[in-house]
């Protein structure tokens, strides 16, 4: 008898690819389909309280930048999901602020590099 083991993500992979029984949310398409700015750093954001404006995100995000931050609310309905624009020097903050209170679902991509 051989025994095999295999790690949760390994199997999550392994049923993703033996006829995509494992679709996709919305935040992951969101993810994505995000392409550099040529200006601003992008974060989508997924809010994971019931509170659904972003306020939250939006104040610690405006505490680091001296620019102004744009957002809007992609989904309203819970979980929310919001993208944010702003300002590329203060995104390796951002990110680091935005884990230590409490915000776990994100991505964000910093602007592209004209050459």
């Amino acid at each position: 008898m051989v025994i095999f083991a295999a790690s949760p993500q390994f199997c999550t992979l392994a049923a993703a690819f033996a006829g995509n029984l494992i679709q996709m949310g919305i935040f992951d398409q969101i993810a994505n389909s995000i392409l550099p700015d040529g200006q601003h750093a992008t974060m989508i954001l997924e809010e994971e309280s019931e509170k659904i404006n972003g306020d939250r995100a939006f104040s610690i995000l405006q505490q680091l930048s001296p620019a102004p931050i744009a957002y809007e609310i992609l989904k309203k309905e819970f979980p929310a999901i919001l993208l944010f624009r702003l300002s590329p020097e203060v995104l390796r903050e951002a990110v680091l602020k935005l884990t230590e209170n409490g915000f776990s679902r994100f991505k964000a991509i910093n602007c592209q590099i004209k050459r």
